[in-house]
Order: structure tokens, then sequence, then C-alpha cells
């Protein structure tokens, strides 16, 4: 009898585990949702920053290259005692930097905007086009106090200089005057 009923028990023991539906493991739908949303949420932060910042460092190569480029005018033009110099003078005086004549139309062109010398108001200006769409612009000028200046349009342009024009004066909106800064 004993036998039977330790038979029985197990026999109930046995179906109840049959009857027992298995555990799902996984996510549910909501729990996906919050996650995307949270990914959706710190995407919406770090892209515009990681914009930004992309922006500024291709702001900073075009600083650079035209940093490079004034040094070179500098350095012909004490060395040809002031006389003006040509854009042939500057490729050959340095090959890495690419200066061109007219509107410079591409990244890491610089465009030799303007020289007067003998004048009252000398001045060597050179000008670049930054890969994020910006103009920038440096003015060496040995008779004024800081002797050199560095601008950049307010806005995106296809080409430096955005205006006609000898050089980078700003015209109608298109030059920032408060982006004048001494360097």
């Amino acid at each position: 009898m004993q036998r039977l009923a330790t038979l029985a028990e197990r026999r109930r023991r046995h179906d109840s585990d049959d009857q027992r539906q298995p555990q799902q493991a996984g996510f549910t739908l909501i729990e996906l949702m919050v996650v995307l949303l949270i990914i959706g949420i710190l995407m919406a932060i770090a892209i515009p920053t990681y914009l930004s910042e992309r922006n500024k460092a291709e702001d900073t190569a075009a600083e650079t290259l035209l940093h490079n480029a004034v040094t070179t005018g500098i350095t012909l033009l004490t060395g040809n005692n002031y006389s003006p110099i040509s854009v042939s003078e500057l490729n050959a005086a340095e090959p890495v930097l690419r200066f061109v004549t007219g509107s410079t139309t591409q990244v890491g062109q610089v465009t030799l905007w303007d020289q007067n010398w003998g004048t009252q108001n000398q001045s060597l200006i050179f000008g670049t086009l930054s890969r994020s769409g910006y103009c920038l612009y440096e003015d060496y000028n040995p008779t004024a106090h800081p002797n050199l200046w560095f601008g950049k349009t307010e806005q995106q342009q296809t080409s430096c200089p955005p205006n006609e024009g000898p050089g980078p004066e700003p015209v109608a909106a298109s030059w920032s005057d408060t982006s004048w800064a001494g360097v």
C-alpha cells in the first residue's frame, strides 16, 4: 500500500510538472521601447555636440593654414624689403601650401587677397575656405597694433572672398565686425 501511495504521489508531481508552462526569457515590448527612447535622447544630445566640435576642429585647421601662409608672406616681404610678392613666389617659398589668385573654392587653398606696400595703410591679407564652410582671413599690418588680425564670416560660404572687392572688408552683413580679434 505504501508503495502504491508513493507511486501515486510521484505521478501527481510528474503531471503537475508537465502542466506548468516554461518560463519565457527576453524583454517585453515596453522595456525595449524605453531603451530605444533613452538611446534616442542620448543621440539628440551627442550629435549636435559632435558636429559643433568637428566644425571647431576644421576651423582650427584652416586657422593653422592661414598662420603658416602669413608666416611665409612675412618672411618673403622682409627678405624683399617689403616689395610686393606674387603667388608664384609664395608657392616656391612654401610648396606645401597651395596659394592661388582670385577666389578660394577648395579647402586647403590660400588666396592672397590684398597687399598694399608703400602706402600709408600697409597690409597683407590671406584667406581660405574652411572644411566647415566658413571663410577665414588673416591680415598682417606691420604699422598697426596688434599687427596681426584674424576674421571669419558669420555665415557659411561656397568661396572666399564671398564679396567683390580687393579685400575682406566687412561688406553688407557677410563679414562679422565682432570677429576681428588681435592674435
